[in-house]
């Protein structure tokens, strides 16, 4: 699980990462 904690709020780059790694995430659990 991927979780994104970032104080001045999540930038494009950290949604990006966190979306590739629910992804990879998801790939893997299947």
């Amino acid at each position: 699980r991927t979780v994104v904690s970032i104080p001045n709020g999540p930038s494009a780059l950290a949604v990006k990462e966190a979306a590739w790694g629910l992804a990879r995430y998801a790939a893997i659990s299947q």
